[in-house]
């Protein structure tokens, strides 16, 4: 139903690839949604190998939509499509002119993104007679990692008010940038991805491979390593929460679920682990992930050499 464009496909072009003057494909299988949306998106194929074109095919991923497969004249999720992407070489008039001077960022991570009560919010009234709706937009970045000039650049099904949902949602977003980097994101667009879902209907969303922005460090987990397990002489274990996600990407609400061995105190431990643990809160097919539940085992090791690192030094003799 839609596929990236040649100024998209030139867009996400792997700077090392452009940097050799090389052409490349790759292959990607991912998954269709009811929708026609695509995810779990996975590189089957690349060449030249270690180029970056897999990872360009990735980025691309939200550019499609399919028709998703019918059912008993119903669409139903769960067909798996195959998708092969060519790159062409830059030509003799370099790279600038073939592909332009700005680069694409896709998926960066967000530290703001619209909530879903404000993607809800936005549903377009013109689309009442809609199940769901896809959109894109192409903007730029401010010094601060405010997205600024956006452009709707893909709307499914048009005319709906997909596109105009999606700009209005724009000031929502933010990422991070550090100051010596304020010049750089100048020459930077970014690709922002929507899935529109009427609000009237349930909620099938689903929390399929997050991209953890914040984990915990060897040190970290020393730190809260059980004592119990410790004393016990165990020295692995596993404790699996479940949680919510709110519109940060922070982990919410959590329980312990289980945890090995039992009544070692690898639950409580998997607890303070996920107060600490955010994924990127908006989604490369375009989601927010506020609301979703996520049930997360946490493999915990000690290491006494990270522990001792991390403890104070005893004062020095005189």
């Amino acid at each position: 139903m839609r596929k990236p464009s040649a100024q998209d496909l030139a867009a996400a072009f792997p700077t090392k690839a452009l940097r050799e003057g090389a052409a490349g494909k790759a292959t990607i299988k991912c998954n269709v949604t009811v929708e026609g949306f695509l995810e779990r998106c996975a590189v089957l194929f690349e060449s030249p190998a270690d180029f970056g074109f897999g990872a360009a095919a990735l980025q691309l991923s939200p550019q499609f939509r399919m028709s998703p497969k019918i059912r008993g004249g119903k669409p139903v999720p769960g067909g798996d499509v195959t998708i092969p992407i060519n790159w062409e070489a830059p030509t003799a008039r370099g790279p600038e002119a073939t592909f332009g001077s700005r680069r694409l960022m896709v998926d960066p991570p967000w530290v703001r993104a619209p909530s879903l009560e404000q993607v809800r919010a936005a549903w377009p009234a013109a689309a009442k007679d809609t199940a769901s709706g896809q959109a894109a937009l192409r903007c730029g970045l401010n010094p601060g990692g405010a997205l600024k000039d956006c452009e709707v650049i893909s709307e499914i099904p048009s005319g709906k008010g997909f596109g105009r949902a999606a700009k209005s949602l724009a000031s929502a977003f933010q990422i991070y940038v550090r100051p010596e980097d304020a010049k750089a994101v100048r020459n930077l667009n970014i690709d922002v991805p929507f899935r529109f879902r009427d609000p009237a209907t349930p909620d099938t969303r689903q929390l399929a491979h997050p991209r953890w922005t914040t984990t915990l460090t060897a040190e970290g987990m020393s730190a809260i390593y059980p004592a119990a397990a410790v004393k016990a002489g165990v020295f692995s274990g596993l404790g699996v929460v479940d949680c919510a996600v709110d519109a940060g990407g922070r982990l919410v609400d959590c329980s312990a679920r289980r945890e090995e061995p039992a009544k070692l105190d690898f639950g409580a431990a998997a607890l303070q682990a996920a107060k600490v643990m955010a994924m990127n809160p908006w989604t490369k097919e375009g989601d927010t992930v506020e609301g979703l539940r996520i049930v997360l085992p946490i493999r915990f090791t000690w290491q006494e050499a990270a522990a001792e690192a991390s403890a104070p030094s005893p004062p020095a003799k005189p």
